[in-house]
């Protein structure tokens, strides 16, 4: 994993310990998909970066989470 490959996965992890939906959707692929059991008050399948915030949104009524990273490190191509 190169140096911006681990920048990036700690942006992500700091914008979603942040709550800020908008800075995670900024890095995701435009046809991210998103897909959780149905039996889940949450579930279903989500695709695309309008479906992702709605997905966010859902989750969060649902849900309060937060994310503790000890550490990010490289672990190689494969």
């Amino acid at each position: 994993m190169t140096s911006s490959a681990i920048d990036t996965v700690r942006a992500m992890y700091e914008a979603i310990s942040a709550g800020d939906m908008a800075a995670v959707a900024a890095r995701l692929s435009p046809d991210v998909r998103v897909t959780q059991t149905r039996e889940l008050p949450w579930g279903g399948e989500y695709e695309g970066l309008a479906s992702f915030a709605q997905f966010s949104r859902t989750l969060r009524e649902h849900i309060a989470s937060s994310v503790y990273v000890d550490q990010v490190f490289e672990a190689g191509e494969d």
